[in-house]
């Protein structure tokens, strides 16, 4: 009977040990796990009650989830703002003194190019990293030893828009027939879900004046790269197309064509 009895008392101070080690190791092993892991690991507490071993559910989420018919009106409704970066952006050729060096805060790199007369066109992201993005481009015709002041701006905010309308990514190209394109990306806000690659043409680069086309839109995503040409004289720009739906308020947006894009292939001529 006295063998019995201590071996209930060894088996339990043995059990209680093990669980003191466990939770010990478990608070050392959630400092190394992601907050999110950490948090739902935490809250699957682990008692005893007599001889057995009894989880606790896990905690519910403290933020409510939106209800279905809210969250589809929601992104109907975002949907319809995220048209807006379907309007060709208006390219501005005399954007002094609004957009002197003065009036500029931020500066991020986009690209540099050189013409075939020599002429350096460098461009870069102001306003911020942000939604309040747009373009300035600037000229060099010294090997970059003095610049001009901006001599276009792509800038697709407005007053009338109900959220900010961003250029955010882009590059700078010359063509085999000397050709200076403008590459950029237009979005809603960050990024809605599809955003859009458009593309401007000036035929004179080198000019005193030089002449932009109209801005024309490329296909869904957003690009960095400059074109490749292909052995076959083809050219190739390489565009990707975020699969996150969205971020920001304009999170979850526009599933439908992301899935189609990814079916199709895309030839500009």
């Amino acid at each position: 009977m006295m063998w019995q009895l201590l071996k209930q008392h060894f088996l339990a101070a043995a059990l209680a040990t093990a669980l003191v080690s466990f939770n010990v190791a478990r608070c050392d092993e959630l400092k190394l796990m992601p907050q999110p892991l950490a948090a739902t690991f935490a809250s699957d507490e682990v008692t005893t009650v007599g001889e057995e071993l009894q989880a606790k559910p896990l905690q519910a989420p403290a933020r409510k989830q939106e209800a279905a018919k809210e969250s589809s009106a929601r992104i109907t409704e975002m949907e319809k703002v995220a048209d807006y970066a379907l309007v060709p952006p208006v390219l501005n050729t005399s954007p002094l003194p609004d957009y002197d060096y003065e009036q500029l805060n931020y500066g991020m790199t986009i690209g540099i190019e050189r013409t075939p007369g020599g002429r350096l066109w460098a461009c870069w992201v102001a306003g911020g990293d942000s939604p309040a993005a747009y373009f300035v481009l600037a000229t060099s015709d010294d090997d970059g030893q003095t610049w001009s002041k901006p001599r276009l701006v792509v800038d697709s905010h407005s007053k009338d828009l109900p959220r900010e309308r961003s250029i955010l990514v882009g590059n700078l190209w010359t063509d085999p027939l000397g050709r200076l394109w403008l590459i950029f990306e237009q979005s809603m806000d960050m990024f809605d879900g599809r955003a859009g690659v458009w593309a401007t043409l000036c035929e004179n680069p080198d000019a005193d004046v030089p002449t932009w086309s109209a801005t024309r839109r490329i296909w869904h995503g957003v690009t960095l790269n400059k074109p490749t040409v292909l052995s076959t004289v083809e050219w190739m720009l390489p565009i990707s197309l975020d699969q996150r739906g969205g971020v920001r308020a304009v999170q979850g947006l526009l599933r439908r064509t992301r899935s189609d894009a990814r079916r199709e292939r895309v030839c500009v001529p």
